[in-house]
């Protein structure tokens, strides 16, 4: 009832014409129940090739799923994975008559080479090499390339853990395949391959899979040795890099090894023709902390001071800490070049080395004392996934092509003849991608005219070298002069610049060609002149038919993506190979993967296996250049989507169910979904399923008590359903609107009709809201028809007090006490005719009560006396007597105060009284469950609500109180004191009362009263074992209206008394509470937290166990008088008050309390400890 249905708010509902349902589902990556290549069966768990290896026009690849194949209408999605095609392993590259070789891993683990002329502006040359004999190349395996003579052999790793070379003898190419280092040891990692040039000898170093470093030398006929016997307790973890003397008459290998401790650290082995040995050196690791973590790469340099002429080696590694590394093995001292900072927009981001390093290192011819560079540049992949190079000590970001990212580490070649720096890698789109870094070449001017400069002897040799460069003459009168290089003449060496001189230079001037860095992309042609057509087709139950709309991103099952299509309806099944399912087929209708060749091939037995040269000439088949796609997954996803009508249709509304299932299905048949109710008012339903009969009908609300201002007091208006509308119900609501617990009395109507509210069919009744409004939403507990309210009362009949002796101040007592009000007592008398009319006319009929004979004649006339509480305004004429409640004595006039019963033997008695009450009456819920006697037509008795009202006599001690009171106030209210003593004699239910003068019905956010002259507020707390006792509504009523009754007529009038409960201050304990022994720690816990709880209670707890006044204290001595008194505790400390959300510090011995608040219990927070020694 707190507010109104959100329904009546909107100004319009909505009306529906159907309702159609769209009817969803789908599931993911679900694998294939089939697949055929043609009639081949094909395992789909593995890799597999779906038009086979050799795929001819018109082969098929079909596949079945019943589950996803069978939902006509549906989407579905093929997702397809298959082997990366292109150059997908890291390019090595040698220089050959001024050309660049570049080779590296291509599609399935062929042998690709891209012939690259930095002197021509042409197209490169690419090479398809294929297969080695029965394998493949490795994945991600990195050649090791030389030239010797006119001989390039290429050395790579095999998917079989074979070393394979690729040579070409001068005239042809030829696979040769140079086995395992030893039997059950396998390539592990790259070869490195090195050429001594002095001594003609072709050595492969390569790293088995037991960890140890062979050497393959091509001279000897027992090629494989084993150079691990150096260093038996060291296992290599890293391509070798090696590489020759400055004379070609030694090499130098350097490995990462990890030592069985786990460090990783930097070895050497060298060999050299003067001693025939091989050597070997420890160089350690960077630091304590730092590891070696890379593939080394290293520089010789010979050094003239040394004795023996010796050469050493400037080695670069990328360290565990992510930064690049520079060992000098004659100084044997390790140096961090760190590793590149990036700016972003102010702050410097440091970005992290990620790849083994390469590059080109010029040093001086002769070294004496110290190295020097000419040039340093170390290229190296970052976490940006870019190429990052080190020039010096400077680093530099050469980014990467659009849309590309590095894929493995660089490897740099220097192009003598060009004078180009190439730097290359593998993409992340599978390509060979370079930067080519043009030298800034500086020297002196050997002539120049207006447009044109010749430059030094060092200049390169190569037409257009320079094209499109900067040149900046760097000293002379025309200095700092910049043109731009239009055409460049490599014979004469002659650069024509862009625009004139302004001075033109001359021999004594000096200049620098300013080096252009460009990035290319190549990409393997055989892979991009691949051209298949698929037809992809279903079955229709007639044919074969062509899927319609198909979207293929795949490129022909060329690359990883989607194939995505409708499922037509007309889907059906059928066989393939004896297998009956839904099938789905890739057909190939048009274009290849790739066409077998032929080509006139001679074989020549190498120059190192037989001095004689052996050919012969036969025409060869060459199938490498056949690229079937090889599928690694293939999964079938699929959504469903169908509109249909709802079978059923149901609205509910008002808790009502209405069946709109064939109105929903038809066009232009409106209905509403949701329909508003009539009420507009907020108004509470009671439905009966049969009429009333007789009455009056007494309907129990256990209404949480509700605050309310006289203003806005919530007024309630009952009526009941008849056949068309809703008539007032004739009722009495002791509730008052629900703003309290008590009884709705009613007759039933008799016209009262059924009706159907909320799904059920019912008499109703209603109460509805119209004026005022709620400060809280009503709650109740329950309502409980058929209920009358009991007291706690036994109620004697026809009792004889006693004789009149016709004395004065006659003296009788009742059997049973106390007594409650409304009495009947009455005395027998002898009366004339007059005098009982007289007393008809002055007190009513009932005064008078006859008993009669058979006959009808009058024997005994019993005359009903008043009770008073006084004799003081009694007359000689009035029937008065003063009763004890507490003792049942009562007490007759004198016959001047009242008058003397006449004598007479027992005629005085009481025609009825009830006795009882007191505290024992006030049971809890549902404590009565039956009755004394039976009652007609009841079957069971239940108190829904706890019972209340009920006190005690006065004890002695308290009327040695009440009396001296009641002798100062006389009954009279005008003092505060007399307010408060008054108010307990209002009602033997409160416990405390708390008069404030001048104080009004009003009260501030901070729950202060407002001061007001003229007004009276009186706060009651009723006898109760609730933390928190508050008084409800009816006794606040009482006792106020016993006040009014007993005030001035200047309060009373304008209703100036207020009744109201108590302010609580909730009193919150933290404490540090030690005990004795741990044993009793829970024991202490729970008798503490009692105490307090106990102490805390507003009627009976305090120092003396009677309570808290208003305005009391609390003292925290008194707490820890309290705690410490507890067995097992030996000391309380830190003792905190938290009261109103105000903590108080330590030191505060005192809470203060206004006058107007009582003292409640908070939370209470106990830590305890355990003394030292417990």
């Amino acid at each position: 009832m707190k507010n109104h249905c959100l329904l009546i708010c909107l100004k319009k509902l909505p009306v529906l014409d159907n309702i159609k349902l769209r009817v969803r589902s789908s599931e993911d990556n679900i694998v294939p129940e089939m697949a055929f290549n043609n009639d081949i069966p094909l395992d789909i768990t593995k890799d597999f090739t779906p038009f086979g290896k050799e795929p001819r026009m018109f082969d098929n690849f079909s596949i079945a799923q019943k589950e996803v194949l069978s939902k006509k209408g549906g989407k579905i999605t093929l997702d397809v994975k298959v082997e990366e095609r292109g150059i997908i392993g890291p390019p090595t590259a040698i220089e050959v008559d001024g050309k660049t070789r570049v080779f590296a891993s291509g599609t399935y683990g062929k042998l690709m080479e891209v012939k690259i002329d930095p002197s021509k502006n042409e197209d490169p040359v690419w090479t398809d090499h294929g297969f080695p004999p029965d394998t493949a190349i490795a994945e991600e395996a990195t050649p090791s390339a030389v030239r010797y003579g006119s001989t390039i052999s290429v050395f790579v790793r095999a998917k079989n853990g074979h070393l394979v070379e690729r040579m070409h003898n001068g005239s042809q190419w030829q696979w040769i395949d140079r086995g395992i280092p030893e039997d059950d040891v396998k390539l592990k990692f790259d070869p490195a391959a090195v050429y001594m040039s002095g001594i003609s000898s072709l050595n492969v170093f390569v790293i088995g899979t037991d960890g140890h470093l062979y050497k393959l030398d091509l001279n000897k006929p027992a090629p494989w040795v084993d150079l691990s016997t150096l260093f038996e307790d060291i296992n290599i973890d890293e391509t070798p890099f090696a590489v020759e003397s400055h004379k070609g008459t030694g090499i130098k290998v350097f490995v990462k090894g990890i030592t069985k401790s786990g460090l990783s650290k930097l070895y050497e082995w060298n060999w050299d023709s003067n001693n025939k040995k091989w050597k070997n050196i420890d160089y350690g690791s960077p630091s304590d902390k730092v590891n070696v973590e890379s593939k080394p790469f290293a520089v010789n340099y010979f050094f003239v001071s040394s004795p023996d002429y010796d050469y050493y080696a400037k080695v670069f590694i990328k360290g565990s800490d992510d930064n690049l590394w520079e060992f000098d093995t004659r100084e044997k001292k390790w140096v961090s070049l760190k590793s590149p900072v990036k700016d972003r927009t102010g702050v410097n981001e440091h970005i992290k080395v990620t790849s083994s390093p390469h590059g080109y290192v010029k040093l001086n011819e002769e070294l004496h004392d110290d190295v020097y560079y000419t040039l340093k540049k170390i290229f190296v992949k970052c976490t940006d996934e870019s190429l990052w190079e080190l020039e010096n000590s400077e680093w530099k970001s050469h980014q990467t092509p659009e849309n590309s990212k590095l894929r493995f580490s660089p490897f740099v070649i220097y192009n003598q003849t060009a004078k180009y720096l190439h730097v290359f890698s593998a993409s992340n789109k599978n390509s060979i991608i370079e930067r080519r870094i043009g030298f800034e070449i500086e020297g002196s001017v050997v002539s120049a005219t207006e447009s044109t400069i010749q430059l030094s002897n060092k200049a390169s040799e190569i037409n257009g070298a320079y094209k499109g460069m900067k040149i900046k003459i760097t000293s002379g009168q025309g200095v700092n002069q910049i043109r731009t290089i239009i055409k460049y003449y490599g014979l004469e060496k002659t650069a024509t610049v862009s625009k004139n001189w302004d001075t033109t230079p001359d021999t004594s001037f000096y200049y620098i060609v300013i080096s252009s860095m460009i990035w290319n992309e190549y990409n393997d042609p055989f892979e991009t002149t691949l051209t298949p057509t698929l037809s992809w087709e279903y079955w229709n139950s007639k044919g074969w038919a062509v899927l319609k709309g198909i979207d293929d991103n795949t490129l022909n099952l060329l690359k990883d993506g989607q194939i995505t299509f409708d499922l037509p309806d007309n889907m059906d099944k059928t066989e393939i190979t004896g297998q009956e399912s839904y099938w789905i087929r890739a057909r190939i209708v048009g274009g290849d993967y790739g066409k077998e060749t032929y080509a006139l091939e001679t074989d020549i037995i190498p120059y190192r296996e037989s001095i004689s040269k052996i050919s012969t000439q036969k025409l060869a088949s060459t199938k490498h250049t056949i690229r079937s796609p090889i599928v690694k997954s293939l999964t079938i996803s699929y959504s469903f989507e169908k509109k249909l009508f709802p079978e059923r249709c149901i609205t509910y509304n008002n808790l009502e169910y209405l069946d709109q299932s064939d109105v929903c299905r038809i066009e232009n048949k409106r209905f509403s979904p949701f329909i508003r109710m009539q009420e507009k008012k907020r108004s509470l339903y009671l439905g009966f399923d049969r009429s009333f009969k007789g009455g009056p009908v007494r309907i129990y609300f256990a209404a949480e008590e509700l605050p309310f201002t006289d203003k806005k007091k919530p007024k309630v208006d009952w009526f009941y359903s008849t056949k068309d509308n809703w008539d007032e119900l004739s009722c009495l609501d002791d509730t008052e609107g629900l703003i309290k617990a008590d009884i709705l009395e009613l007759i039933g109507p008799e016209d009262i009709s059924g009706k159907s509210y909320f799904g059920s069919h019912c008499r109703w009744i209603k109460g509805s809201l119209i004026k005022g409004e709620y400060e809280q939403s009503p709650l109740l507990d329950g309502i409980y028809p058929n209920t009358t309210w009991a007291v706690q009362t036994e109620t004697i009949k026809d009792e004889i007090i006693g004789s009149g002796s016709g004395e004065a101040n006659q003296t009788f007592s009742l059997l049973k006490f106390p007594v409650l009000e409304k009495e009947q007592i009455r005395v027998c008398e002898i009366l004339t005719q007059e005098e009982k009319q007289s007393l008809i006319t002055t007190s009513g009929k009932d005064v008078i009560h006859e008993e009669k004979d058979e006959q009808g004649k009058v024997t005994e006339t019993w005359v009903l006396w008043s009770c008073v509480s006084y004799f003081f305004d009694s007359t000689d004429k009035d029937r008065h007597y003063i009763l004890d409640r507490a003792t049942g004595e009562i007490i007759f006039g004198d016959g001047k105060r009242g008058m003397i019963p006449q004598a007479g033997e027992n005629n005085i008695k009481a025609f009825s009284y009830q006795w009882g009450g007191g505290k024992q009456g006030n049971v809890r819920i549902e404590e009565i469950k039956t009755l004394k006697s039976a009652v007609a037509g009841i079957d069971s008795v239940i108190n829904p609500a706890d019972a209340d009202g009920g006190a005690n006599s006065a004890t002695l001690d308290q009327m040695l109180e009440i009396g001296p009171a009641m002798i100062s106030h006389r009954n009279r209210a005008v003092t505060a004191s007399d307010f408060e003593w008054l108010a307990k004699q209002g009602s033997r239910k409160l416990a405390k009362v708390r008069c404030l003068p001048n104080t009004n019905n009003r009260k501030t956010a901070r729950n202060e009263r407002v001061r007001e002259t003229g007004w009276v507020t009186v706060v009651i707390v009723p006898d109760s074992k609730e933390d928190k006792p508050k008084p409800s509504l009816e006794l606040r009523r009482k006792v106020q209206k016993y006040l009014e009754d007993h005030c001035a007529n200047s309060l009373s009038s304008k209703q100036h008394v207020y009744v109201t409960g108590p302010f609580y201050v909730d009193i919150d304990v933290s404490v540090d509470v030690f005990v004795t022994s741990i044993d009793t720690a829970y024991k202490v816990e729970s008798e503490v937290k009692k105490k307090l709880m106990a102490f805390f209670h507003p009627l009976t707890g305090g120092t003396e166990k009677e309570g808290w006044d208003f305005g009391r204290d609390v003292s925290a001595s008194d707490i820890y008088a309290l705690l410490e008194g507890i067995d097992g505790v030996d000391h309380v400390e830190r003792l905190k008050f938290s009261y109103n959300g105000t903590t108080a510090t330590t030191d505060i011995d005192v809470v203060e309390v206004k006058k107007e608040f009582l003292v409640a219990n908070g939370t209470h927070t106990i830590n305890l400890e355990l003394v030292k020694g417990g």
